[in-house]
């Protein structure tokens, strides 16, 4: 990153060191997350505080600065490293604290890095330090007024951070039912799945006997009446269908039949 010497710069000027400057701080940032990561002492911040800290004093680069997004690089810098947890130097996080309270930060710029949220949480943190966690309330107090319309009194302040950890807390518990309600569903489609399962292996293993379903015609048998009268026509005398019926008639043709002459 280039110095900057006293000379007045054009704006294509300050566009361009305000982005090689937001470069040199991710840099640092990035370094130092991957030191820690490997265990060892986290120094890139360190060694380029004084740099930052000098540009950060020029008042005409605060508004390019403020442009290109220099709330999220100061983020970076004072956010506890990922995975451990463990916060930034006393000295790095001492000095950013200090240059947010004279930068002329506005809402649209707190709301599109979303620092705000940070500096609460590190006025929470156990081992941040009770000086840099006074300087923090100043920086809340002073950013509440423009976002929250609300005065200097700090108890309207702490009223204010209560409903944003209410509000956290209340999305945290609507989480939770969710949750149950899907392992619970879950578990349940397991012992379903698994009792169909040896329902039909023992449905398997037994013998089937055939059963009978009694008398069941499927054909109709065809009338032996009414084919008998087709052949022998309308009209026509029927035969009788019993022993009994042709023994009464043979006695009837005998009984008319005329008597024969006897002999002299």
């Amino acid at each position: 990153m280039k110095r900057i010497r006293g000379q007045q710069l054009s704006i294509a000027e300050r566009d361009t060191f305000a982005q090689d400057f937001m470069h040199f701080m991710d840099t640092a940032a990035a370094e130092d997350e991957r030191l820690v990561r490997e265990g060892k002492p986290a120094f890139a911040k360190i060694k380029a505080l004084k740099a930052v800290q000098r540009t950060l004093s020029k008042q005409d680069l605060w508004e390019t600065l403020l442009e290109v997004d220099l709330l999220t690089g100061v983020k970076k810098w004072i956010s506890p490293y990922e995975g451990r947890g463990t916060l930034p130097s006393l000295d790095v996080r001492k000095a950013m604290y200090a240059i947010l309270l004279t930068l002329p930060v506005e809402k649209e710029h707190l709301k599109r890095s979303q620092l705000g949220m940070t500096i609460m949480a590190m006025k929470q943190h156990p081992e941040e330090t009770a000086e840099n966690k006074r300087t923090l309330a100043q920086l809340i107090e002073k950013w509440c007024r423009p976002i929250y319309n609300k005065g200097t009194d700090l108890r309207e302040l702490s009223r204010v951070q209560e409903e944003i950890e209410l509000s956290r807390d209340e999305r945290r518990q609507a989480m939770i039912p969710k949750k149950q309600t899907s392992a619970q569903e879950s578990v349940k489609d397991v012992f379903q799945a698994a009792a169909a399962a040896a329902a039909a292996a023992d449905t398997a293993k037994r013998v089937r006997v055939p059963r009978s379903h009694g008398l069941v015609f499927q054909h109709r048998p065809q009338s032996r009446v009414d084919t008998e009268m087709m052949n022998t026509g309308a009209g026509a005398p029927q035969e009788p269908a019993t022993s009994q019926a042709k023994l009464t008639k043979r006695m009837l043709e005998l009984g008319k039949k005329p008597a024969q002459k006897r002999g002299r």
